[in-house]
């Protein structure tokens, strides 16, 4: 992949991403408290770690709302650890791509563009929207 569709492939995420994104299910005052609290628990280099595992326990109706969560808690605490957090949520759960990247870019805008490559590079084939080869 080019460098110029993969920035253009990332704009558009991000565009898409903030316009479309909504959480359909909310968090509780007390989880998004919790989640936070463990955030800001543990040392920096430990936040891409336990924003996974905490994703993957969440129940899978769940997963969006945790992921957002625990990406805009990290990118608040750190704004430099966002794209490693980013990576890591999408591992575990590429399903939340849109409403994690744009968690991310609204929590830490600086980071949007890296995030937006980020998520490029987590997608899995078929995930995101790639142009068919031409013949000419």
């Amino acid at each position: 992949m080019n460098s110029i569709f993969k920035k253009k492939l990332a704009a558009a995420m991000i565009a898409a991403s903030v316009i479309t994104a909504v959480t359909a299910i909310a968090l509780t005052e007390t989880e998004t408290a919790a989640i936070n609290a463990k955030v800001a628990a543990v040392k920096v280099v430990e936040l891409p770690s336990v924003a996974s595992k905490l994703v993957a326990k969440a129940a899978k109706q769940d997963k969006e709302s945790v992921a957002t969560a625990v990406v805009t808690a990290a990118a608040k605490r750190n704004p430099g650890s966002t794209v490693a957090v980013v990576r890591a949520v999408l591992k575990q759960a590429p399903e939340t791509t849109k409403a994690v990247v744009a968690a991310a870019s609204a929590a830490a805008p600086e980071t949007a563009s890296a995030v937006a490559a980020a998520a490029v590079d987590v997608a899995e084939p078929g995930q995101l929207w790639h142009p068919q080869r031409r013949s000419d």
